[in-house]
């Protein structure tokens, strides 16, 4: 059996607005290898990497945007949720767009026009099959791929999250050149 000890940080954020403590958990296997993991009451994100380039962690993550993070950290799927509000933004656009290109005329444009209004931006709306039809008439056969998506609760919780750890990464950095 082959073994190795490594060291932790652990960083504990407290008092972040909007934010339950946070614990960062940082593991350092050797330069441009390591793994992040973040833990919020009882919530926890955890993703490794094994090439950072010549940084450290701490510095890896303070080069990377929450975004790339994020996907890291969480699935895509619950990162992001479908917008329902936006589909009928979405197909009135591509309604403009079509009568300009002249896929329809005037009054085709102005009658699907006229039948996105009857559209409930909710899921169960989208989910009835007996509301498919009317889909159907305004985006074809895909006409879910017109639903947009948009970032959910846990997305955006874990945005902040990685803003109040980014924070704190900067705050020891700083202190730690003094």
């Amino acid at each position: 059996m082959k073994w190795t000890e490594s060291t932790v940080t652990k960083l504990l954020i407290t008092d972040a607005p909007k934010l339950d403590p946070v614990t960062v958990y940082l593991e350092n296997y050797n330069l441009g290898q390591g793994k992040l993991t973040i833990e919020v009451f009882g919530e926890s994100w955890s993703a490794s990497w094994g090439a950072m380039g010549s940084r450290n962690l701490e510095q890896f993550v303070l080069d990377c945007d929450n975004h790339y993070l994020s996907k890291n950290l969480a699935t895509l799927s619950a990162l992001s949720e479908e917008d329902y509000e936006g589909f009928v933004d979405n197909i009135r656009s591509n309604i403009v767009e079509w009568r300009r290109n002249g896929d329809y005329e005037k009054s085709e444009a102005r009658e699907l026009w006229e039948l996105t209004k009857e559209i409930e931006p909710e899921k169960e709306y989208f989910h009835s099959e007996s509301n498919h039809d009317l889909l159907y008439k305004l985006g074809g056969c895909e006409w879910y791929h017109y639903i947009p998506s948009k970032d959910s609760s846990v997305g955006i919780y874990l945005d902040r999250i990685l803003d109040a750890v980014k924070s704190c990464l900067k705050e020891r950095e700083t202190k730690k050149a003094a």
